[in-house]
């Protein structure tokens, strides 16, 4: 199934390819897909936001072949991943806190 997916930009539209057979195939042919990158188009489609569709009547397309990865490594990943990143954004605003402690601290303050 080809998803087309709005780019930030909002004018540009990439296709994301599902290819959901035996191996798993997720293909987006923005900058950072044609090189087999992880993208923000394939994360997106796979967290299940409807809203980088450029085509809303793929909606519960993408819906279906989400759900036919329930259990899958891949959601399994991609949930470790979110989280990951959770935690990283909470410790990049505790050093951001810290670094402006420490601005103070050596400003005399």
């Amino acid at each position: 199934m080809i998803f087309l997916v709005k780019s930030s930009d909002k004018v540009t539209v990439y296709q994301v390819n599902f290819s959901l057979g035996k191996d798993v195939r997720i293909q987006c042919d923005c900058p950072a897909g044609v090189f087999g990158k992880i993208c923000k188009h394939k994360i997106g489609l796979l967290l299940g936001e409807v809203g980088l569709l450029a085509d809303s009547n793929q909606a519960d397309f993408l819906m279906e072949c989400i759900k036919k990865l329930d259990g899958s490594d891949i959601l399994k990943v991609l949930n470790e991943l979110n989280e990951g990143e959770r935690q990283l954004s909470k410790i990049k605003k505790i050093c951001e806190v810290k670094k402006k402690s420490l601005e103070k601290l050596l400003q005399g303050k």
